[in-house]
């Protein structure tokens, strides 16, 4: 392990406490800065960096470790000093941020250890004796390309995407605790071993501990970020089979109701034509009668019973609402697909294509929809006018409904459509949204 002199150590508290608050912003950009928020961030970095200046010097494993978590407890008072954030939220930046800067050091210690300098790159970049900083411009080089690979690196799997703010909100105290406490013994056994084990000790030994700070650092960045991710997935998991299964309870219903309608509107259609043989019966009251009733002559044969029921339920919905559904459907081509998938799958594609224009500025009320084969895919293709601006996420346009279904809708349709292995193309462009699936036929 390498020797720490008293500047070494004066030198890199103010060092550590700029690495430190840097990672903290990687992790903070989005929250909701205070008023004169500037003046808080500057006052904010002063007063950990001053901290940090302030700390006297003692070369002891328990005083640098509690120095170390000093500095730490400021720069979550100058977040917290920023920014309008629940204190949750705060903690969870500054300790994700201060993950990342152990995991940045750690790998140039262990990169120290791996070259067999005995410590020197550290000697080098600090001083020893003496502060040089920037003495050897490869090690200088080396060290910001590691710290800046780490950031970056931190920022790309963590940060972009809506990563931070999906985990900010998910994230449950429980596991926030959990994560102080790993670094927490992290920093804390790191401490005590670096300072115990001395100079010139096995390098397989001190490289080992690198190796194992890097691993606890990787965990709990897994635990912030990856565990709430996959607590959505399973709770939007749930709710769109559970979507599925009122779709499934609803298509029995509507089978049978489409079907007792059919059955009646032909056998009145059989009556009126019997009236209007009548010579005490007027032509126009018969054919007013036929109009009335022609709102449910809306049966379709497509070849595919489940696509006929929703294809009629919702042509009729579109009648009431003055839609013009425009629809080609080979649905002989969906034997391979459940009749309760085909009756979701169009279901939620219909529904999302009828809010859409059914709204008072929709600038045109049609809706197309196409169901074809080509080669050995099922090409379904469904457009219609939209207004104002969609914002996606995930390749997925966010719903704008309020009911409990809230944006499952379209997870519906492309967790229907990968169970078949299929793909969909979801675009939005020119006031035109366009919904593409293929999916393949077996045995094609």
């Amino acid at each position: 392990m390498t020797d720490i002199t008293s500047q070494f150590l004066f030198w890199y508290k103010p060092l550590f406490a700029v690495q430190l608050l840097f990672a903290e912003v990687l992790f903070s950009l989005g929250l909701e800065r205070r008023r004169f928020f500037a003046l808080r961030a500057a006052a904010g970095v002063c007063a950990t960096v001053g901290a940090a200046f302030a700390l006297p010097v003692m070369y002891n494993a328990a005083y640098c470790a509690a120095m170390f978590l000093i500095i730490f407890a400021v720069s979550v008072a100058a977040l917290k000093f920023a920014f309008r954030e629940p204190f949750k939220n705060i903690i969870f930046c500054a300790i994700a941020g201060y993950t990342v800067q152990h995991t940045a050091q750690e790998l140039f210690e262990l990169f120290n250890v791996a070259v067999n300098l005995n410590g020197s790159l550290s000697s080098d970049f600090y001083g020893s004796g003496s502060v040089t900083f920037g003495d050897n411009w490869f090690v200088v080089t080396l060290y910001v390309w590691l710290y800046g690979m780490t950031y970056w690196g931190a920022y790309m799997l963590f940060c972009s995407g809506g990563r931070r703010r999906m985990a900010l909100g998910m994230t449950k105290i429980s596991v926030l605790v959990l994560v102080v406490v790993i670094v927490l013994i992290d920093v804390i056994f790191s401490s005590i071993v670096t300072y115990a084990v001395p100079a010139g000790s096995d390098r397989l030994a001190v490289g080992m501990l690198h190796v194992y700070n890097i691993c606890c650092c990787v965990l709990a960045l897994v635990l912030l970020f990856e565990l709430p991710r996959r607590k959505r997935l399973e709770r939007e998991l749930n709710a769109v089979r559970q979507i599925n299964l009122r779709r499934r309870e609803q298509y029995e219903v509507s089978k049978e109701t489409i079907s007792r309608i059919n059955i009646k509107y032909h056998d009145i259609k059989h009556q009126i034509r019997a009236l209007a043989g009548k010579p005490s019966v007027h032509a126009d009251a018969v054919r007013e009668i036929e109009n009335m009733i022609g709102d449910y002559d809306a049966e379709y044969r497509t070849g595919s019973d489940a696509l006929d029921v929703i294809l009629t339920e919702k042509s009729m919905l579109c009648r009431k609402l003055s839609v013009t559904f425009k629809c080609m459907a080979d649905g002989s081509q969906l034997g391979f697909m459940n009749e309760s998938d085909i009756y979701s799958l169009f279901g939620n594609i219909l529904d999302n294509a009828i809010e859409a224009v059914s709204k008072p500025d929709s600038p045109s009320r049609v809706i197309s929809l196409t169901v074809r084969a080509v080669g050995g895919l099922v090409i379904i293709g469904e457009h219609n006018k939209y207004t104002g601006e969609l914002r996606f996420d995930g390749g997925l346009p966010l719903s704008t409904k309020q009911s409990e279904d809230h944006g499952f809708g379209m997870k519906s349709i492309r967790y229907t459509v990968t169970s078949y292995g299929g793909e969909m193309n979801v675009s939005a462009s020119e006031g035109v949204f366009s919904l593409g699936i293929a999916i393949p036929v077996p045995g094609k």
